[in-house]
């Protein structure tokens, strides 16, 4: 720690920060090689540790932050609480310091780009890719929910994609050190707009579900290529945020998976209260989710024969393996390893969008030991041909696979030790048959008759909607079945519906139905028109598909699209019940009889008044109307 405090004639942190890296090369035990990156609280730099050679990011907090004194009160307790962080998705904090009165603290590295840079570059992601960013984020989480430790800033930006496709979370409750304490201040923020959860932009209290929130905004933009609220200024984002719920995932992408959409929406909750309770339920949502999803799409292109990837049970990432006790065929015993190492990959902290930087790193190195000899005195070397004398009290012979096989099904030559072996392995064979009877029943596709009952349960309930899967599956696996026809029917229906639902939303975004592309603006305008005039609905269908139905017109795809729906929609038309106003002029002209006989003048005077305002302007009320009137005439003269 240095006790002196260098004053800069130059008030830009960014320049203060060059001259500190041209005249100070180090910070602390580190070595600065070059800078990465910089933003409002500091820069990050590319450091090599003196001694050891460890390469490290290096935060150096920004000269008049680090000035405060109330931040410098909670540095050190906040960095002491982030150390205890110890967890292959989160970005390892190594420790912290001062020099020349400006503070830094370091971090491992890692090799890759943020999810912010990888979304400019892939605008969207598939659901098997976001569902295990969501996987490793929620394990990450988890670990530091558990030790009280709150993000409080989780965004794409702190996100890295590590050399092995995972997420490692960066910059673990930083944001608490430049914040206010437990609760935000009213007015204030803390965090990013984008993706901070609605009591962060208010006087809510910030608890790990604030951090759950933020997830879902972070799978949002995955799937979505945006988040979930937008504008041209922060206040516009912060009103959306805590007052308008976000556009349905599956308006903006209808290809994502029920199951997840339904998620991510949970996670978007303006209470917390609703949304999940921790990290760990949402991951085990997560994996079920993708398991559920991987086995549907493997049952869904199988040809000829069951085509699914399961687990691989030999996956030893995280075993310790003690390499002292492997013995190698007719070699040395040499340069073997220590016991119980591990191969860690680096990681690391570096976003050029933001503070956070993302630094180049190799691979770790396991330790190894120099080569052992076993000996007595200088009577020999284990490895080639010993020589003949002196004898060593110390022998060792190597045992090859094939002698390793023998022994163990031939059992030592004791009978007893050769029955229970091979009532063992029996009992593998047993058990491995099972498991594979079990999945095989696990993944059998449902019957036509269960789809069928589910899609009719829905239909009949109103939801049709919740039924897209089966509708689905069950024209996917039965198409010749007879009653085919009538789920086809169903899905048309509901393609129809998602279409329109999409219109008006592009609609909105495009500042109204005019501004539409003129096939999607009269189609979309015929269609609404079903709800006031279904003839006249029919009508405008008709003349559209006049105009855009011929099949040699040369038209877009989208247009070709709203043709089939447009003939759908007006076969559907063409099936309703005509209803000319007959029923409803007799249950009218009813109506003004009853009240003629039971009602007393003033309560008729009100009803004969609001009979006229209703159906006036409907042509098949005229009738009734004109009956309407001269009764209030009457009662008014007498």
């Amino acid at each position: 720690m240095m006790p002196s405090h260098m004053c800069w004639p130059v008030h830009r942190p960014e320049m203060q920060d060059l001259l500190f890296i041209m005249t100070d090369q180090y910070l602390g035990p580190y070595r600065l090689e070059s800078k990465l990156g910089s933003g409002g609280m500091g820069s990050v730099f590319r450091a090599v540790h003196a001694k050891t050679g460890q390469k490290v990011a290096v935060k150096l907090i920004a000269e008049q932050v680090a000035d405060s004194e109330r931040f410098r009160r909670r540095f050190s307790v906040e960095v002491e609480t982030l150390k205890k962080l110890d967890h292959p998705n989160i970005v390892r904090l190594i420790g912290y310091g001062e020099e020349n009165g400006r503070l830094f603290y370091s971090m491992d590295i890692v090799e890759g780009p943020s999810l912010q840079q990888y979304l400019k570059q892939h605008k969207r992601l598939g659901w098997q890719e976001t569902l295990q960013f969501g996987i490793d984020i929620c394990a990450a989480l988890k670990h530091a929910h558990d030790l009280g430790v709150i993000h409080r800033d989780l965004k794409p930006a702190n996100l890295l994609l590590a050399p092995n496709g995972h997420i490692q979370l960066v910059d673990f409750g930083i944001a608490k050190m430049f914040g206010a304490g437990d609760h935000t201040a009213a007015g204030s923020v803390l965090g990013t707009a984008d993706y901070m959860a609605p009591e962060q932009a208010g006087e809510g209290k910030i608890t790990a579900r604030t951090d759950l929130y933020a997830l879902g905004s972070v799978l949002y933009a995955c799937l979505a290529g945006r988040p979930p609220f937008g504008g041209k200024s922060i206040t516009t984002v912060i009103e959306a945020l805590r007052r308008e719920a976000p556009v349905p995932l599956d308006l903006i992408v209808p290809e994502t998976p029920e199951e997840l959409s339904e998620l991510v929406h949970h996670l978007l909750e303006k209470q917390p209260g609703n949304r999940p309770p921790t990290a760990l339920v949402v991951g085990n949502r997560l994996r079920a989710t993708k398991r559920g999803l991987e086995a549907r799409e493997a049952q869904t292109h199988a040809d000829g024969g069951l085509q699914t990837q399961l687990d691989d049970p030999t996956n030893n990432d995280d075993l310790e393996v003690d390499e002292e006790y492997i013995v190698k065929d007719d070699t040395a015993v040499s340069n073997l390893q220590g016991p119980g190492t591990r191969a860690k990959s680096e990681r690391g902290t570096h976003d050029m969008q933001t503070l956070d930087a993302t630094l180049a790193s190799e691979p770790g190195q396991i330790p190894r030991r120099p080569p052992t000899v076993v000996s007595r005195g200088d009577a020999g070397t284990v490895g080639g041909e010993e020589p003949p004398a002196p004898v060593s009290d110390t022998s060792f012979r190597t045992v090859d696979d094939s002698e390793r096989r023998r022994s163990v099904l031939a059992g030592g030559g004791s009978g007893e030790h050769a029955v229970v072996q091979w009532l063992s392995i029996a009992g593998i064979v047993l058990l491995l048959a099972a498991s594979v009877a079990f999945t095989l029943y696990m993944l059998r596709p449902p019957s036509a008759d269960s789809l069928f009952a589910a899609i009719g349960a829905a239909d009949a309930a109103g939801n049709t909607t919740n039924s897209k899967r089966e509708i689905e599956r069950f024209l996917q696996l039965y198409p010749s079945d007879p009653r085919a026809e009538q789920v086809r029917q169903i899905a048309d229906s509901l393609d129809v519906e998602s279409t329109i639902r999409r219109l008006r939303l592009d609609a909105i975004r495009a500042g109204g139905v005019d501004y539409l592309p003129p096939p999607q603006q009269t189609f979309l305008k015929s269609m609404l028109e079903r709800e006031q005039d279904p003839g006249h609905a029919k009508q405008l269908l008709q003349h559209w598909l006049n105009v855009y139905g011929h099949d040699g017109l040369p038209r877009s795809t989208e247009t070709k699209r709203l043709a089939r729906l447009a003939e759908i929609e007006l076969q559907a038309l063409g099936q309703r019940p005509v209803d000319d106003g007959e029923s409803g002029v007799e249950e009218l002209t009813a109506s003004l009889r009853w009240a003629a006989k039971n009602l007393p003048p003033d309560e008729q005077a009100r009803f004969y008044d609001s009979v006229i305002a209703l159906y006036e302007s409907e042509p098949w009320a005229d009738e009734a109307v004109k009956d309407a009137k001269l009764a209030r005439k009457i009662l008014a003269e007498k």
